[in-house]
């Protein structure tokens, strides 16, 4: 069986969890120090942090908690959401990240994914791809901007240059499925599966263990990342593993 993996990730907003990615969400009441501990506890993989502030003070905010989740927990640690810089990348990983994820950042400059994968190696780069169908379902449009603004590219082949510039991971979200908890776009993921020979995420849409198995399977996604669907429920992370274990999908 391959070894898959599965990531919980948390949402901050200017400091604040937030139950998915949405500056309209009202905050969690609760502690991401807790909620990472829990994640882990449940048998998570790895573990990612996705910044959607806006405002400088919490991206101030940011460093602290990054520091703090880094020695809270000892999986694979992602950072994602406002990198815009190779000194800001370099601060991340000097806080104790494992990787960092890029998306506007890296489309505007791709040059970046070079710098970065040259300077903290591959396999520490993650470019991230958000995307939808193109309305003549020639494709997927990757959107950058907070996820708003559309780029002309397509998905796949943006993907195939990010892999050819050094990117060591894509992760690749449906804006379409993403908080619907709907199952993942299959059909976005495996575009992209089948261009690049790197690691493959797949997020946006997971809603019950079959989602997971399908875009395993069907997709050809090596790991699998869901927001809302852990949020108040971390040990469904467990069954989703133990479904996949029996199913004889994967092996952990």
């Amino acid at each position: 069986m391959d070894a898959k993996r599965i990531i919980p990730c948390i949402v901050i907003a200017d400091g604040q969890l937030v139950p998915r990615f949405g500056a309209e969400d009202r905050p969690l009441d609760r502690d991401p120090l807790d909620q990472v501990a829990r994640y882990q506890h449940a048998g998570a993989d790895e573990l990612m942090l996705f910044d959607a502030s806006l405002a400088d003070e919490g991206l101030v905010q940011r460093k602290a908690l990054v520091k703090a989740i880094a020695a809270t927990i000892d999986i694979p640690f992602i950072v994602g959401g406002g990198l815009t810089s190779l000194d800001e990348v370099a601060e991340i990983l000097a806080l104790g990240a494992d990787k960092v994820a890029v998306n506007s950042a890296a489309i505007a400059q791709p040059s970046l994914i070079n710098e970065a994968a040259t300077r903290f190696g591959s396999e520490r780069i993650i470019v991230s791809v958000s995307a939808r169908r193109y309305d003549d379902q020639r494709g997927w449009q990757p959107f950058v901007a907070h996820r708003q603004k559309p780029t002309g590219l397509e998905a796949a082949t943006w993907a195939r240059e990010a892999e050819s510039r050094g990117a060591g991971e894509l992760l690749i979200t449906s804006l379409e499925g993403r908080g619907t908890q709907q199952g993942y776009d299959i059909g976005l993921t495996r575009a992209v599966a089948d261009a690049v020979s790197v690691p493959v995420i797949a997020a946006g849409g997971a809603g019950n263990v079959h989602d997971f198995a399908d875009v395993f399977t069907f997709g050809g996604a090596d790991a699998a990342l869901a927001i809302s669907l852990f949020n108040d429920n971390p040990d469904f992370i467990g069954e989703i593993k133990r479904h996949l274990r029996e199913a004889a999908i994967c092996g952990w």
